[in-house]
């Protein structure tokens, strides 16, 4: 059996997560620092003793001190972990960097910033060949270095941080890293941050993206890798998230059981206060359709962290019958058939409008 290590990246601890409510921002914060301990328990599940940390560990580069103090204590109870943490784009080295203050406080002997581009032991005969971002902007490919680390025979693993050739989203392309890297530097595996989703990025190389999803993206978040040397082309995958952030599209049409629909969505039987769903409406539904809709989502509202509904796309349905047992013959039956004939000719301001006058009529 080769050499087993827990591959993570892309922590970014203390992420504010401002275009959430309060509670949902506070919980979510306090999410990341639950996972530290969610990927020591996978680590010791596997057997392993060593956690690589491929950059931006931390989301800013001057952290408040609770957000170091509680990332470091969380870290140092796990006592029989090693946590190899390599700074990215996001918490640099540097004069006066968060790593520099970290060090100068005195850190456990199981936390091992790699803050310089220099070949480490961390057992024998297995290499960590590191390439820390030193500023915002270097300008180059950093994992050009590990082509002139030389080592004493053994495995060459290089811990890195940034986008590849095939999706790199830095528009600084000499920053770009190159996808033969594994090979060019004899690495027996190249361990990636900064791609949020886990994925292949190349020869022996890897991103496992965040360990606790942040976004409405779906790319396989809220994972870790499990990397045996004997097998470096195929980690493990394993689940570390808490929370679930979903992006469903539901597509409505009249007559439509819309209440098994949304069963299917939001199951009566499951938790969901862990979930955080951005729901998108298409299609057309009647007035009565729609207003029981909204009675619905908003019970929904109530069992999840968080949810927001987009009905930019969603289309009032003509639905005479409906207005007549609302409103009975009168006034304001027929302004809501005016409203109702103007809405079906895209009139955006008399939809909403009709949507305002059924929501009148029932109560």
């Amino acid at each position: 059996m080769g050499f087993r290590f827990l591959h993570t990246a892309d922590w970014q601890l203390g992420k504010t997560f401002g275009s959430f409510d309060v509670e949902t921002s506070q919980r979510l914060q306090q999410a990341r620092f639950d996972m530290i301990d969610r990927v020591a328990a996978a680590a010791r599940a596997a057997d392993m003793a060593h956690v690589l940390v491929a950059g931006d560990v931390f989301d800013h580069r001057y952290p408040a001190q609770t957000v170091l103090s509680r990332a470091v204590d969380r870290m140092a109870q796990a006592q029989d972990l090693t946590w190899w943490l390599l700074p990215g784009n996001h918490d640099p080295a540097g004069t006066d960097s968060l790593w520099e203050r970290l060090m100068k406080a005195g850190l456990p002997d199981n936390l091992r910033p790699l803050i310089t581009p220099e070949p480490v032991k961390a057992e024998e005969g297995v290499w960590i060949l590191p390439a820390p971002w030193d500023t915002k902007r270097p300008g180059r490919d950093l994992t050009e270095t590990f082509q002139n680390m030389a080592t004493s025979p053994g495995l060459r693993i290089g811990l890195a941080h940034g986008g590849v050739e095939a999706f790199g989203s830095d528009p600084d392309e000499r920053q770009v890293i190159a996808q033969d890297r594994a090979d060019t530097a004899d690495l027996t595996y190249l361990a990636l941050g900064d791609w949020h989703g886990a994925r292949r990025a190349g020869v022996r190389a890897w991103y496992p993206g965040t360990p606790e999803p942040d976004s409405f993206t779906n790319n396989d978040r809220g994972k870790v890798l499990i990397v045996d040397t004997d097998t470096p082309d195929a980690p493990e995958l394993v689940t570390v998230g808490q929370f679930v952030w979903r992006s469903p599209t539901l597509e409505l049409e009249p007559e439509q059981d819309v209440q098994e629909a949304l069963d299917a969505l939001f199951p009566t039987a499951e938790r969901l206060d862990q979930y955080l769903v951005k729901l998108t409406l298409v299609g057309q539904a009647t007035l009565a359709e729609q207003l029981a809709l909204e009675r619905r989502l908003k019970m929904e509202r109530a069992r999840l962290a968080y949810l927001d509904v987009d009905t930019d796309a969603l289309r009032t349905a003509a639905d005479q019958a409906s207005w007549q047992e609302m409103l009975d013959d009168g006034a304001l039956a027929d302004v809501a058939k005016t409203l109702s004939t103007d809405a079906e000719q895209g009139d955006e301001v008399a939809e909403e409008a009709e949507r305002l006058l059924a929501g009148f009529a029932q109560g």
